[in-house]
């Protein structure tokens, strides 16, 4: 599988530190939908703690790609949803925690509501791995 991230020295690099973007070969998709902070019961974790709601969206990542046999460090595009804008610096934090160095492109979306009212972000990915 072959990947490359692509950055500009003329563009700036967001507080994720985001690839601009990213050219994939030889793997297949994963196209994960929104992750939010459920629980297997679809109860909500972390009313009102944006930190714990990125936990537990980027951990339910986590499990979807892994019925696919990928990680989170196969993401190659990452989109965030967040119903308020003071959520952005925390969120990059979790971000940071989950992704380590690895820095898929990624846009992040500032939005009036999302499914559920408790909700403050959901996470939508998606990953490539090796064919085989």
């Amino acid at each position: 599988m072959g990947r490359t991230f692509l950055d500009s020295p003329g563009l700036g690099k967001p507080p994720s530190n985001a690839s601009s973007g990213v050219k994939v070969s030889g793997g297949s998709l994963i196209y994960v939908s929104g992750a939010v902070a459920w629980d297997e019961h679809c109860n909500v974790i972390g009313k009102g703690d944006i930190k714990a709601q990125a936990r537990q969206a980027f951990e339910n990542l986590r499990k979807v790609f892994a019925l696919g046999g990928a990680s989170l460090a196969d993401i190659i595009k990452l989109n965030v949803y967040l119903t308020s804008i003071e959520h952005r610096l925390p969120l990059v934090e979790v971000r940071k925690e989950y992704l380590k160095d690895h820095n898929p492109p990624s846009t992040t979306v500032v939005v009036a509501g999302l499914v559920e009212r408790d909700l403050l972000v959901e996470i939508d990915a998606i990953a490539m791995v090796p064919e085989g």
